[in-house]
């Protein structure tokens, strides 16, 4: 799903974010990973990526997120998946 001209994380994060909404979870995780691949510094991206992927994948994507945010960020991540995994159990 390229989009000549436009093909950045924000803008891909903006469809998941829509596709998220309209609860079309798969298309949403689609446009999510391509946020992620081309802008990962991006926080909110991982944690809506989180949010539309099932739990068994959150310990790697948290892994895969480490690298690429800075400490505060990748402590939000990580509030996300502490509260969602309090919730599973």
């Amino acid at each position: 799903m390229a989009l000549h001209g436009l093909d950045t994380g924000p803008l891909y994060l903006l469809i998941g974010a829509l596709a998220q909404a309209r609860g079309a979870n798969e298309e949403a995780r689609e446009c999510l990973e391509a946020s992620v691949f081309r802008t990962p510094g991006m926080v909110e991206a991982w944690v809506r990526l989180a949010r539309v992927s099932p739990p068994d994948s959150w310990e790697a994507l948290r892994e895969r997120a480490r690298p690429w945010l800075s400490l505060q960020d990748y402590a939000k991540l990580d509030e996300f998946h502490t509260e969602q995994a309090s919730n599973v159990q």
